[in-house]
């Protein structure tokens, strides 16, 4: 039964932890294609790792804690939720990465088919300087997945729908714009404003939202998935027991 209930649970908060962001990898394209450019600034290395550190403990852990029944566990055997969480992460980072490999892979081909050369060059040269990379961090790290994580704990399947993601990116965009200065709004309004790339940049926040759905929604593939059963099962067996002995 506790087997089934924390397996529940960790299936839930796993789909969570599937969101927004991306790896660079080594790409062969030609470096100057401003559209390659252009998914390379929004899907950095800083940016991927960014996303992750804030997926695990808002999207991987505030799930195991929300689910009453692996909280209940956690204080009957403290330590629980911490020691899953760091028995899972290599698995979950392995993971992050694959899927986000395809999601950097599908904004580039999205960028390709909607974006001029110019308006793809513009985006990437904002995205690659100092305050378009300051913009992506602090927007990382102000998200928020409450609606995501409600629906989630409540759903039998695991998934976020359309309404629920983009409530939760709506209550996302309110946050980061509470947490800039008065003078870093006026730059980034300023920014965008005078832009020229900038309407065609944001008629197509539509599609990078369904994508990043998408990928949100996105499971393990089955070798990752087995492996990840295999080192939890491990630790579960392993901490109940300690925990028994007690």
């Amino acid at each position: 039964m506790i087997r089934n209930v924390v397996k529940h649970a960790i299936g839930l908060a796993t789909g969570l932890l599937l969101v927004a962001g991306s790896p660079v990898l080594a790409e062969e394209a030609d470096a100057k294609d401003g559209y390659i450019q252009l998914a390379n600034a929004v899907a950095s290395d800083q940016v991927a790792n960014l996303v992750f550190e804030k997926d695990m403990i808002d999207g991987f852990e505030a799930v195991l804690k929300e689910d009453t029944d692996v909280a209940a566990l956690d204080t009957d055997c403290p330590g629980f939720i911490a020691g899953f969480t760091k028995a899972a992460r290599p698995i979950l980072y392995k993971s992050h990465m694959q899927d986000y490999a395809w999601y950097r892979g599908e904004l580039s081909g999205l960028f390709r088919k909607t974006l001029s050369k110019e308006d793809a060059a513009g985006a990437a040269m904002f995205f690659t300087s100092e305050f378009g990379q300051k913009f992506l961090a602090q927007t990382i790290a102000n998200q928020t997945f409450d609606n995501s994580i409600a629906e989630v704990l409540s759903s039998d399947t695991g998934e976020i729908s359309e309404e629920t993601y983009a409530d939760d990116k709506t209550e996302s965009v309110k946050n980061i714009l509470s947490k800039l200065s008065e003078s870093e709004l006026q730059d980034l309004d300023a920014t965008f404003r005078l832009a020229s790339w900038f309407p065609a940049f944001f008629a197509i926040q539509p599609q990078i939202q369904a994508l990043s759905l998408e990928l949100t929604n996105k499971d393990f593939n089955e070798e990752d998935g087995a492996e990840f059963d295999a080192v939890t099962d491990s630790f579960i067996d392993q901490h109940l027991e300690t925990c028994d002995a007690e």
